[in-house]
């Protein structure tokens, strides 16, 4: 994991980590989750990844989010074994299309991935 590993304390940082790319971050995220020794991820994909990521803490704290799997977790190992990383920064034009096919590729390599697979193939939440 990179230096773009942040606890859900991350939202005490945001205007340090805005200030530091001084404008939105366009990419492919992650957030890790810490189980008995194993790791857990659910990929994500935004046009500003910063505010995805305050976004999916505000659902899960409020017991709502819209990924089962990531609320169970939430539910069961507690707040502080949640990680946010950028696995990718793009470009601030990069397409939806773009950021979904990169998005994609990492939910097929990770065996542990918790985004959810509907039956046309198409994966929970691409928004």
């Amino acid at each position: 994991m990179n230096d773009l590993l942040y606890g859900p304390n991350i939202i005490d940082n945001i205007p340090y980590i805005e200030e530091l790319y001084n404008r939105p971050i366009v990419g492919v995220y992650g957030i890790f989750v810490k189980r008995n020794l194993k790791w857990y991820v659910y990929i994500g994909q935004s046009i500003d990844c910063i505010s995805a990521w305050k976004n999916h803490i505000e659902l899960l704290r409020s017991g709502v989010h819209y990924n089962y799997k990531l609320q169970l977790l939430w539910n069961i190992a507690y707040e502080k074994h949640f990680y946010f990383q950028m696995l990718n920064i793009l470009k601030p034009h990069a397409t939806k299309k773009r950021r979904n096919g990169i998005k994609d590729k990492y939910i097929k390599q990770d065996p542990a991935v918790l985004n959810i697979k509907y039956s046309n193939g198409d994966y929970m939440a691409r928004r």
